[in-house]
């Protein structure tokens, strides 16, 4: 899921980022409001994009990192990854599977209802089928956001790896 970005911009860092904020519906302000297709937060060099949907999705893309002016270096370099409570979330959902199955094998092995046993399975494909669904929906939000970024800063279309 998480990927690496770096692009090369011929603008200087503030300009990058003074571009990207007036391209995008700032998330602090009335948000909902707005109808720009990119909402997220420039603040100094750091930055976080989202795409706007018209929908709550927390395993929708994020788009974060940060501006510099070194030499020969790309102006931005970034990363997609997951809204961070998505993250914690799933691994603790994932993680109460583990150990419900773990304490499932026990109390069968100690003379319990095998029937236990089906539970975390059953879990384990209900946290993967919602992770699918969320994933799907989100499914072009990296490739979109890669190239909103890459046109409000006039960087190169493909990211540098």
């Amino acid at each position: 899921m998480a990927r690496t970005i770096h692009l090369a911009s011929p603008l200087t860092s503030d300009a990058c980022a003074a571009r990207l904020a007036e391209a995008i519906d700032d998330a602090a302000g009335p948000w909902m409001l707005g109808s720009r297709p990119v909402i997220g937060c420039v603040s100094g060099p750091s930055v976080w994009l989202r795409k706007r949907i018209r929908y709550r999705n927390g395993f929708q893309t994020l788009l974060v990192g940060t501006f510099n002016d070194g030499d020969n270096e790309p102006r931005f370099r970034g990363r997609t990854r997951l809204q961070r409570r998505t993250q914690v979330l799933l691994v603790f959902w994932f993680g109460g599977v583990l150990l419900a199955g773990i304490f499932s094998i026990v109390l069968v092995a100690r003379g319990g209802n095998p029937g236990g046993l089906l539970l975390a399975p059953l879990m384990l494909a209900l946290g993967g089928g919602v992770v699918g669904l969320g994933r799907w929906l989100a499914r072009d939000e990296e490739r979109f956001l890669i190239a909103f970024l890459a046109d409000a800063i006039n960087a190169q279309k493909d990211p540098i790896k």
